[in-house]
């Protein structure tokens, strides 16, 4: 199997970095990681992804992970005036690309990104959301940091605390689903090594 690859990006707080740095220790040693983007323009976000799809094989699985203040039409970006990264344009990059791309939207409102690419013809077997699930329009977003507890063990963050996600459990006021997905399944390239990969 190629080597996976990653992009990781943080939003404007230190608490975002935080857990993008966390990640990026994580994924290092078994992933390309390509550079940390921290609060980037859109300008800048759209420049890496071209970067990232440019440079990696087509036969490898590609994960993008964003922690952040997100809203239901994209994530915050750096600029003079409050900027947005359009879930559009994301869309629109993967599917130019042919990689199997699995999207970890670590924001509230993050499952509008799955609204955006199921009605995107030839996405739905090759791109995949994870986010953390909205009771109504936001989150306390914790994905990432359940993704490097669940993956170290070779888990997928649903087999986590009889399917609950670590942060939620923690919180133990959660009455609905904690996680969201759509799309294949493809967290298992991204498990730390030594594992046997789920099909």
């Amino acid at each position: 199997m190629a080597q996976p690859a990653a992009l990781l990006i943080a939003g404007s707080e230190p608490r975002f970095a935080a857990e993008i740095d966390g990640f990026h220790t994580f994924l290092k040693p078994h992933c390309r990681v390509f550079p940390v983007m921290y609060h980037p323009t859109v300008r800048d976000l759209r420049a890496q992804l071209r970067v990232l799809f440019e440079e990696t094989p087509a036969t490898s699985p590609v994960l993008i992970a964003f922690s952040g203040h997100g809203s239901p039409h994209g994530w915050e970006a750096r600029g003079v005036l409050k900027q947005l990264f359009y879930y559009e344009t994301l869309v629109r990059m993967i599917r130019g690309a042919e990689h199997r791309v699995l999207v970890m939207n670590d924001c509230c409102y993050g499952q509008h990104l799955a609204a955006k690419a199921m009605h995107v013809a030839d996405l739905g077997y090759r791109m995949s959301v994870l986010a953390d699930w909205e009771g109504f329009d936001e989150c306390h977003p914790k994905l990432i940091t359940d993704a490097v507890a669940s993956w170290s063990k070779q888990q997928f963050i649903e087999n986590l605390c009889g399917g609950v996600s670590l942060s939620s459990a923690e919180h133990g006021d959660v009455d609905f689903p904690p996680l969201f997905r759509w799309g294949p399944v493809l967290d298992h390239h991204f498990f730390a090594p030594g594992t046997v990969a789920a099909a």
